[in-house]
């Protein structure tokens, strides 16, 4: 039974009821009701879910997915399954706790409904045995035809296979009759307010002129949506729809643009059937959007590509009506973070986040990046004792006798002296494990001993520790904090020796606060289930966030197999995009330099005119990087990069190629794993855009490992993360250019 186009149906249709029985001030709870009603009668283990799930009591019943094996199409279905599940519980508790009932209608309910069919299409498609083509699934309301004929057509194909999909259809008939047939028009001024009132649009006031000097107004908004952007503008009693794409140089273009009133657009006082609509938007001052448009023709009639009318507009912002809107800040984001964002959002599901938490704005960032274990692990002492009713904690390693896991037990202590009995923060610790991976079982046991076994009392901290099996490549390589879903620290950093005061390696941490550390607890959250079957309880947000940076999370589930080459997760998305578009200079520090898809980036980035400033650590954990299928060690790589530069480019953009070794305060190049190494994960973009987090520039973390990491779009937090650790470390940091290749430059 494909559960998870039901779970999916059902979580959009009471998300849409809502919206939907909202804007007509209507109670949604008897159409929630008959809605419930009718799911349960098509498919009855749907209502036992999500009464289980409810009530905290969910079974996973077969879906759970495996700890470590294989990748299977069953495994992967059973994640979808939860996944969905989660989506369905998401509107459930949105209807419960909005006080306002109101819901932003991302598209109007026949768009919903078109959403929901293309899930079954795809449905459709993957139960499809090889060599047979998919039905073809015709939307009703073009043919006339009721949901229960269409569902009647594809049981008729073949009854076993696609008789899975029945509970889809099932449920989408069930919104259509109890949703009332008069849905909220697209062009109603209510649908604006609606949209606006969300905190997720930005409406706003149209004012423009024809070339004939015809002046026209109208109302607009920009919305943002499952991580896109999107324009829905209202002028002249036609309305109109697209999403907004960076254009590269800061300003927006409209594509997908659809005409909403039968055939007809009017813009600037013309009417034209038959017509693309081609626009761009740039912010200016006062938040205000300048635009030029033009009308081409696509036929029936006039020439196709024929311009028909064309205008300039300005878009003035509206007051909003309750929450902030994240819109400005993201219609503010540099041309390269867009490029970023646009590369890594289509990725999602092979990352650890989903896509409508991906990318947040309500953000802030410390400008004092965090140096050393002694300074990272400090801080996590503070926001453990400070922390109110959650603490999540993930690493890679775990020593017992590491002064970072006695910082962390001193913050639990903190904690527990600061928190009421009878309503224990909850408190986790999950750790990468594998028997014969970096540790063993023997560290997993020390590490629940040390802290489930630390005397602290139950009543006011509650603390559970678990292993995050898996296969002996794709380890949990995460590093980081998140308290009350509120605060977060990302740091490349593990609870070991090497860390400890005295000559410690060199490493760093970033702490962030606002929406993203609620996708940071989401991800968290996601691993535990994976790790233990157990989904953590819902966290009530207390108050909006603050801050106004936009900050993307690049994730990737990791994968088992030694061979793949595969980088298609936001993760490895993201790294590439930013090395492929930045225009000025490349800045990073990394373990390890080996990956393909890295190297390669970066090499057309030097040859397209970018400087590259890299520190590169000399000979570290070479052994393993030197295995089959790992990329080799860092001196070969460097001299295989200047040798391609140098190839194609000549001595021109071998001199904008700048790698060194990482070198200590005193200067001296630390060779190997030993004390003071750098084990840093660091890059920087054009002085605007900083990614961050656990993945090192190999083919391990590019390929294989579960990582985490964060791009932020903030030109002043680059410049102080810049100026604290990139710039004094690249200053000491020694020259890994081949003699070869200073010869060819007359050095």
């Amino acid at each position: 039974m494909n559960h998870s186009s039901a779970l999916s149906a059902l979580g959009l249709s009471l998300v849409l009821l809502a919206g939907v029985a909202d804007a007509q001030d209507a109670d949604p709870w008897g159409e929630l009701a008959g809605l419930g009603g009718a799911a349960r009668a098509a498919w009855p283990a749907l209502g036992e879910l999500v009464d289980q799930a409810r009530a905290g009591e969910v079974q996973t019943r077969g879906l759970r997915r495996a700890r470590y094996g294989r990748e299977t199409p069953r495994r992967a279905q059973a994640q979808r399954d939860w996944e969905a599940l989660g989506q369905a519980l998401d509107a459930l508790e949105f209807l419960e706790r909005s006080a306002a009932r109101r819901q932003v209608l991302s598209v109007t309910y026949r768009g919903a409904q078109r959403q929901v069919l293309e899930e079954l299409r795809q449905g459709l498609r993957e139960a499809t045995p090889e060599g047979s083509a998919a039905p073809e699934v015709t939307e009703p309301w073009l043919t006339g035809r009721s949901w229960a004929e269409t569902l009647a057509d594809v049981e008729t194909r073949e009854g076993r296979v696609y008789g899975a999909l029945r509970p889809t259809l099932l449920i989408l008939h069930a919104l259509s009759a109890a949703t009332p047939a008069a849905s909220p028009a697209l062009g109603d001024a209510g649908y604006l307010d609606t949209l606006a009132s969300s905190g997720r649009a930005q409406p706003y006031r149209v004012r423009g002129a024809s070339p004939g000097g015809q002046p026209y107004e109208g109302r607009a908004a920009v919305s943002f949506h499952d991580g896109a952007l999107r324009l829905w503008r209202f002028v002249g009693g036609a309305a109109l729809v697209g999403d907004l794409v960076s254009d590269g140089e800061g300003g927006w273009r409209v594509v997908d643009a659809q005409r909403t009133h039968a055939g007809l657009v009017a813009l600037g006082g013309e009417a034209h059937a038959a017509a693309r609509f081609e626009g761009r938007y740039a912010p200016a001052a006062g938040g205000e959007l300048r635009g030029s448009w033009r009308l081409v023709a696509v036929g029936e009639g006039d020439a196709p590509g024929a311009l028909l009318a064309s205008g300039e507009e300005r878009l003035a912002p509206e007051a909003v009506v309750g929450a902030p809107s994240e819109v400005p800040a993201l219609l503010g984001m540099s041309p390269l973070m867009a490029k970023v964002v646009e590369a890594a959002l289509p990725r999602a599901e092979r990352g650890t986040v989903p896509r409508r938490l991906m990318l947040t704005t309500r953000n802030t960032a410390n400008p004092r990046a965090l140096l050393t274990g002694p300074e990272i692990f400090a801080e996590y002492q503070r926001l453990i004792g400070r922390a109110e009713r959650e603490v999540l904690v993930q690493t890679f390693v775990w020593e017992v006798e590491s002064e970072a896991a006695a910082r962390a037990l001193a913050g639990l202590r903190t904690l527990e002296a600061r928190v009421t009995p009878g309503s224990p923060a909850r408190v986790r610790f999950m750790r990468s494990h594998h028997p014969f991976a970096l540790g063993g079982g023997g560290a997993m046991r020390a590490m629940r001993e040390q802290l489930e076994g630390a005397g602290l009392d139950p009543a006011r901290v509650d603390v559970q520790v678990r292993g995050y099996r898996h296969a002996l490549l794709n380890n949990m390589h995460a590093k980081a904090l998140v308290t009350d879903g509120r605060d977060a620290i990302l740091t490349g950093a593990n609870f070991e020796v090497c860390h400890d005061a005295g000559e410690p390696w060199f490493d760093a941490g970033f702490g962030l606060s606002g929406d993203v550390a609620h996708a940071l607890r989401h991800e968290y959250v996601q691993g535990w289930h994976a790790a233990t079957g157990e989904w953590l309880p819902a966290l009530e947000a207390e108050g909006a966030a603050e801050g106004s940076i936009p900050m993307l999370l690049a994730t990737s589930k990791g994968r088992e197999s030694p061979w793949t080459n595969a980088s298609d997760d936001p993760q490895a998305a993201a790294f590439e995009a930013a090395f492929r578009n930045a225009r000025e200079v490349i800045r990073f520090q990394t373990p390890n330099l080996n990956d393909d898809v890295i190297k390669d980036a970066l090499v057309d980035a030097v040859l397209a005119g970018v400087r590259v400033e890299g520190i590169v650590s000399h000979t570290f954990n070479e052994t393993g990087e030197n295995l089959p299928g790992r990329g080799g060690g860092n001196a070969k790589n460097v001299a295989e990069l200047y040798a391609r530069v140098l190839e194609r480019g000549g001595p021109e953009a071998a001199a904008r190629l700048d790698l060194r070794w990482y070198a200590a305060p005193d200067g001296t190049v630390i060779v190997g794993n030993g004390p003071r190494a750098s084990h840093a994960k660091y890059a920087t973009f054009d002085h605007q855009v900083a990614l961050v987090g656990s993945g090192n520039l190999d083919t391990t973390t590019i390929n294989n490992s579960r990582e985490v990491n964060v791009v932020v779009d903030d030109a002043a937090t680059v410049r102080a993360w810049d100026g604290r650790l990139f710039e004094p470390n690249f200053a000491r940091a020694r020259s890994a250019r081949p003699a070869t290749v200073d010869g060819a430059l007359g050095q």
